[in-house]
């Protein structure tokens, strides 16, 4: 993210982008997810830290230059964008215990759908599958939860196979009527871990593939 001009305190006044910091959001989040909910707490805590902090020094800037001087404005802003990312890391980790918990053979992957306002996408079809250079095998489906959150929990049958020890998955989201409204084909997860995060956002725009790892 790049930074504009320099606050007059000599704090960095960062230059707000709604759709950097949502990718922003999601990546950590997918990060702290996978390393658990302690990890969660704690990242939790550090964002509180910095809210108040940056809302501290915010205000002692209004007072100053005024509550509409522009880099007081953007540092609100940026508070403001730190509190909204503890807002979903809580609630995320208050979904994280209602997920099972996978059994030592199995393998997971689980997530979130939101629609283009960043709200949970419930009542959707989301269908995981190994990538086959012939046919894609389809590892299982499950539905999305009031929140938009999915889970589903696999067995290394499905896809362990001769040179194959890891799965390389995408994603595939139909709607009630069975219309496909997202799919990941295109940026599939190559050799993936037993623990896998997908946060999908309906109508983002689509990146590119990763590439396979030799």
């Amino acid at each position: 993210m790049e930074q504009n001009q320099s606050f007059l305190s000599g704090i960095p006044g960062p230059q707000i982008d709604p759709n950097q910091i949502q990718e922003g959001i999601q990546n950590m989040l997918k990060q702290a997810a996978q390393a658990g909910g302690p990890a969660l707490t704690m990242f939790g805590q550090l964002q509180d830290r910095r809210s108040a902090r940056t809302t501290d020094i915010a205000q002692a800037l209004g007072i100053a230059l005024g509550t509409q001087h522009p880099d007081v404005v953007a540092l609100q802003n940026y508070a403001n964008t730190v509190d909204n990312l503890k807002g979903q890391i809580d609630k995320h980790a208050g979904r994280q215990t209602r997920w099972p918990k996978p059994r030592p053979t199995e393998w997971v992957v689980f997530g979130t759908v939101t629609d283009a306002a960043g709200q949970g996408a419930s009542n959707l079809t989301v269908r995981v599958y190994d990538r086959e250079r012939k046919f894609d095998e389809l590892l299982g489906e499950t539905t999305t939860d009031k929140f938009g959150d999915f889970y589903l929990a696999y067995s290394e049958r499905k896809f362990k196979k001769v040179g194959e020890e890891t799965p390389d998955l995408f994603l595939m989201v139909t709607d009630p009527d069975g219309k496909v409204i997202y799919t990941s084909a295109e940026t599939v997860r190559f050799a993936a871990g037993r623990s896998e995060y997908f946060a999908i956002r309906l109508g983002a725009k689509k990146r590119r593939a990763r590439k396979k790892k030799e």
